[in-house]
């Protein structure tokens, strides 16, 4: 099948840099995010060309990628300055483009709910809204029947044996004998330190703010963006950061899997919350795993080949 990317490449008469940018990680999800210096960096030296390039991906990035895509997020190691995961070392993984949005939820809830799982909660404003007032219960409810619905091995295990709440609802106490199991290939939350080396753009960080800008009007929806909604917008109306990944500030803050205290992280501010809140490198809030709120959902995650490393 013949890509956005080549289709637009083609119209403009610069299929033969298709082999060019794809050595250098562009893709449909990441056109968007290039710049004329990445341009220039990969040695396309004329300016005639990168503008003609430029106008070509502006028309890519219209074409937004359907719920339910993964990218695949290549691992490594930097100093987030000022994050508290200064450091860290993450392996590679795959991660949702959006967050889980209420038309993925539904689809999965109705398979399950058809076989054995009992599933309640998870509202929004329509099917491209993300879902919300789920606990983390609920979505590693979720990713197990997501997982096994598509014939894969479930990631989360209570007592190391059982698919944990794939019948009723969990025990308040549950994340006492709630295990991940790491080479399992299922649907999980991602851990803190995936969640931001993912918001931050991985290997092609630049470093911003917010995850896509340091202009946070450009990248999210929050307090302070003048609209008259109230609530969650629907997912990737506004610019993708490095990866392709939309909505990782603002919108809806999201779950993470470390446990600390009890309480799992919600990263990347939400709607309702200020500027200061939807910073890459805030870790303000954290979340009892019964606890849910129309500002909390979720994004998935999945291994890609070698086991996460877990940063609390």
């Amino acid at each position: 099948m013949t890509s956005k990317l080549e289709s637009a490449l083609k119209r403009r008469r610069l299929k033969h840099l298709l082999a060019v940018l794809q050595t250098h990680g562009v893709t449909d999800w990441t056109a968007g995010a290039i710049t004329d210096g990445e341009l220039q960096a990969f040695g396309i030296g004329d300016v005639k060309i990168r503008r003609r390039l430029l106008n070509g991906f502006e028309s890519v990035a219209k074409i937004k990628p359907p719920p339910g895509t993964m990218v695949d997020v290549e691992g490594g190691a930097r100093y987030w300055w000022p994050s508290e995961l200064n450091g860290a070392t993450v392996e590679s993984f795959q991660i949702g483009v959006y967050a889980v949005t209420c038309g993925d939820w539904k689809s999965v809830r109705d398979w399950a709910l058809n076989n054995g799982f009992e599933m309640s909660c998870g509202v929004g404003e329509g099917p491209m809204h993300p879902v919300v007032k789920i606990s983390l219960f609920d979505a590693i409810k979720w990713c197990n029947a997501k997982s096994l619905m598509e014939g894969l091995k479930p990631v989360y295990r209570l007592d190391g044996e059982r698919i944990c709440f794939s019948e009723g609802e969990p025990d308040p106490h549950a994340h006492e004998n709630l295990l991940c199991i790491s080479g399992a290939d299922g649907y999980r939350l991602p851990t803190e330190a995936e969640w931001e080396w993912a918001a931050r753009g991985g290997v092609k960080s630049k470093c911003y703010f917010y995850s896509g800008s340091n202009e946070i009007n450009k990248v999210a929806w929050w307090y302070g963006d003048k609209t008259d909604s109230i609530g969650c917008h629907p997912v990737g109306d506004k610019k993708p950061n490095e990866l392709g990944i939309y909505d990782m500030s603002g919108n809806a803050m999201e779950l993470c899997w470390d446990m600390r205290n009890s309480c799992h992280p919600a990263r990347g501010g939400s709607w309702k919350d200020y500027y200061y809140d939807c910073r890459i490198h805030d870790r303000s809030t954290r979340v009892a795993a019964i606890y849910c709120s129309s500002e909390i959902g979720f994004r998935v995650a999945r291994n890609l080949g070698t086991k996460v490393e877990s940063h609390g």
